[in-house]
């Protein structure tokens, strides 16, 4: 009985130390400025830069949004993320390449349990021309594409910020920093 609860601390304590060299990984990645991505979402963007490339020999961009947009003020970082939650880690590829890249999605999602990730229809995206009302949430983001504008304009473009909990009614879309 000593040697299985022996045997039982030793596993725990191995397991402690594998997430305590996975946490300073992560912490030590963030110092760095790299964000910490889930392994899965690597696997996907990995597997449509590789199958585009061997379809159209030549590299093709597949981009995380997250990796694509800026947020301007701190202070709203924690409600543009609460608010983006899963779709911050969408896929972007040029519309060129969307049914291919879907294509290949489909081909693989069960395989590798890819259902939290989605591509966005860049092109369908830019056809329904999302505005960014004056005041909304998607003023506090820059980036320098065109495809993630529109994106995040069709979000959150008509997402009103409030200073007040008292100013959300007054708005059919509205968000406070907290």
């Amino acid at each position: 009985e000593i040697n299985g609860v022996l045997h039982v601390l030793k596993d725990t304590l191995r397991n402690n130390e594998k997430r305590k060299a996975e946490i300073s990984a992560n912490m030590s990645n963030i110092e760095k400025g790299v964000k910490n991505y889930d392994p899965r979402l690597l696997t996907l963007k990995s597997i449509l830069e590789t199958r585009l490339h061997d379809k159209y020999h030549q590299n093709i961009q597949v981009s995380i949004l997250a990796d694509l947009i800026e947020v301007k003020d701190p202070e709203w970082k924690n409600a543009i993320e609460g608010y983006l939650y899963g779709q911050k880690f969408y896929l972007f590829v040029d519309p060129v390449y969307f049914e291919a890249a879907l294509k290949i999605y489909d081909e693989i999602k069960f395989e590798y349990n890819l259902f939290d990730f989605g591509i966005v229809d860049c092109e369908k995206v830019l056809q329904s021309n999302p505005n960014m009302i004056k005041g909304s949430l998607a003023e506090e983001i820059s980036t320098t594409n065109e495809y993630a504008r529109a994106y995040i304009n069709s979000l959150i473009g008509a997402l009103i910020k409030c200073d007040k909990v008292e100013d959300l009614r007054k708005h059919s879309r509205s968000i406070t920093k907290t």
